[in-house]
């Protein structure tokens, strides 16, 4: 039981650092586009971007069965000895920024996304002690997605 709210205790803490960063940033964005929509974006893609995890979880099933207990109290990465959370790459935040440059349009889209990308990378990196090379998504192919990079 300790180690069940052991883990429950490091995943509601980890959540909710990203949650109170989530909020700061599409603060920031709002105010920054005077946008709803962008302030909106920013805000769930910045808590939502862990729902990569998922795919890391099914490799590991080998299959989309889904035990809300397993997802959390299994240690799924080091199981399977890689990590590949898809949607966790410095890469994404790049080209949005590139994006967000040259195409007026979805400015505050573009922006509020990469935002919310670089605040959430940002945290992982500091919560977990990684490099940054970590989470790049060509760095991680490079290297087989392997958990000893």
């Amino acid at each position: 039981m300790f180690i069940i709210l052991s883990i429950l205790h490091f995943y509601v803490s980890h959540e909710a650092i990203h949650f109170v960063v989530a909020i700061l940033l599409a603060w920031l964005i709002f105010n920054w586009f005077h946008s709803k929509r962008a302030a909106v974006v920013c805000f769930s893609y910045s808590v939502l971007i862990d729902i990569d995890h998922l795919f890391d979880f099914f490799v590991y099933t080998k299959g989309v069965s889904f035990d809300i207990y397993s997802f959390f109290t299994t240690p799924y990465f080091l199981e399977n000895g890689k990590a590949y959370v898809p949607l966790h790459g410095w890469e994404y935040a790049i080209i949005l920024l590139i994006l967000s440059v040259f195409l007026k349009k979805y400015r505050d889209i573009y922006v509020a996304l990469s935002f919310a990308i670089i605040g959430h990378l940002l945290i992982d990196q500091f919560y977990y002690s990684m490099t940054p090379f970590k989470y790049f998504l060509v760095y991680r192919w490079i290297y087989g997605f392997g958990m000893e990079l």
